[in-house]
């Protein structure tokens, strides 16, 4: 049973322990049996000799092709009984010398097949009982069981080996199988073990065949081109789905396609919210940055991209420069134009900056109040940054400052010189009240036209 054979081996561990110490045939004959319940075990330990109650075990003709031990024939007096018990006995003998290691050095392909080893004791186990035969204290009696003894404790050793492999491939955890492990298990127990498990080729065909499809999901998904015009094209998603379409088809789960699928349910569910969020900004509900960010991160973080990811990738690069430089406006002073352009963009984009801009537009709105301000002294709003406008309005401004405004211009220049932005006018207005301050000081010391009386004026302040 997949995921219970090792846990339900080692229950049964301590009574095939005690039925191993025993010299009697129903001890083996039981052991034997693929289990062996409590009461079987109290039913040996009072040494039963009755044939007939074996009537329920298999006969000579149903036993396995291929076993290299074969009476060939039917018993039918009790002198055949015995010889075909020695001659048992005789091949078990063989057998379990080869299975100690006596002798020569045995190779992966000489060692038995666990089928051939089970043939064997399936064949003794057909026959009739040796105390039938011999007697029950004669010394074949206990002979048999112990060769038997032995060799089932070989097999036991791949049983265990078995279900080891089974519960690994069958884990009821669902953690998937790990096929280094896995290979790992059958190449230290399979060397140190006397008989060959019948299911190590296949097992051993089904972890390469493993091996070569996560070769291709190691290639197909980390050696992907890192190009910039490429990377808008990617999708991810249809090639991991090939790859687990191929994957399924393994006869076992693997760890690496449990972890796939994982990721593949994950890209689901970011794909899912992508979808969710596109809808809340058509409705005009935006997510915000942090959300945003949020869904970028674990998209990045699970590594499978497709079209709709990278589309809000994009989106949220751009919103992060655009935080960057509306942090930069908020904490100094910037041109209104770019502030104004920030707030634009900010509002066009669908994430949720209104916490900015609603910062950036109370610096344009203090800025525009100042322009007002100055407009309705010295018209302004159309100079803009035509360089020949921009000379006029200086004009404009001097015209002013000759009709009695310097007072008034002079505040207002002040007032602008606060404002948490730049404006153009501001500087040109200072630039003319700063000229008409200098002016005034060099009539003062220097004879200019028709002001010939000045008094003269110090070197070091000319």
């Amino acid at each position: 049973i997949g995921g219970k054979a090792s846990k339900e081996r080692k229950e049964s561990e301590e009574q095939r322990r005690k039925l191993a110490g025993m010299h009697n045939s129903e001890s083996w004959r039981i052991r034997h049996a693929p289990e062996t319940p409590t009461s079987l075990l109290e039913k040996v330990q009072g040494r039963r000799t009755s044939s007939s109650r074996y009537s329920h075990c298999p006969t000579a003709k149903k036993r396995e092709r291929g076993s290299s031990f074969d009476l060939g024939m039917e018993l039918t007096d009790l002198e055949e009984s015995k010889g075909a018990w020695r001659s048992v006995l005789a091949f078990g003998t063989t057998l379990e010398r080869q299975l100690s290691g006596e002798g020569s050095s045995t190779s992966s392909k000489q060692k038995p097949m666990l089928s051939t080893v089970i043939a064997y004791v399936q064949t003794a186990h057909s026959l009739p009982i040796p105390e039938s035969c011999f007697g029950t204290n004669h010394v074949m009696v206990e002979e048999i069981a112990q060769c038997l003894h032995s060799i089932l404790n070989q097999v036991d050793k791949v049983r265990d080996l078995h279900a080891e492999v089974m519960d690994m491939l069958y884990d009821e955890d669902e953690a998937g199988v790990d096929v280094d492990a896995l290979n790992k298990l059958l190449d230290q127990s399979t060397k140190a073990l006397p008989i060959r498990m019948e299911e190590e080729t296949s097992v051993r065909q089904y972890c390469t065949k493993v091996k070569d499809w996560e070769a291709k999901v190691s290639q197909s998904l980390d050696g992907r081109s890192s190009n910039k015009g490429e990377m808008h094209h990617r999708d991810d998603l249809g090639t991991v789905e090939e790859l687990l379409a191929e994957g399924t088809t393994h006869p076992f789960k693997s760890k690496c396609l449990l972890q796939l699928q994982e990721r593949m349910q994950k890209a689901f569910e970011i794909r899912d919210k992508i979808h969710e969020w596109e809808v809340n900004c058509a409705n005009g509900t935006k997510w915000s940055s942090k959300a945003v960010a949020t869904l970028v991160r674990d998209g990045n973080r699970l590594d499978l991209h497709f079209p709709a990811f990278l589309k809000l990738t994009q989106i949220h690069l751009e919103s992060e420069g655009w935080i960057d430089r509306a942090n930069i406006a908020i904490r100094s002073r910037i041109s209104l134009p770019e502030i104004k352009n920030l707030v634009d963009r900010g509002e066009e984009m669908p994430i949720d900056l209104s916490d900015y801009v609603s910062k950036l537009k109370s610096r344009a709105e203090i800025a525009e109040e100042w322009i007002e301000s100055i407009d309705s002294h010295v018209p302004c709003k159309e100079v803009g940054t035509d360089p020949n406008r921009m000379l006029q309005w200086m004009k404009d401004i001097r015209t002013a400052l000759d009709g009695g405004l310097h007072s008034t211009l002079h505040e207002i220049a002040s007032d602008g010189n606060r404002i948490p932005a730049e404006v153009n006018l501001v500087k040109l207005l200072q630039a003319e009240l700063d000229a008409r301050s200098w002016s005034s000081k060099v009539k003062k010391r220097v004879p200019v036209g028709e002001n010939q009386d000045c008094r003269k004026g110090r070197l070091e302040d000319l």
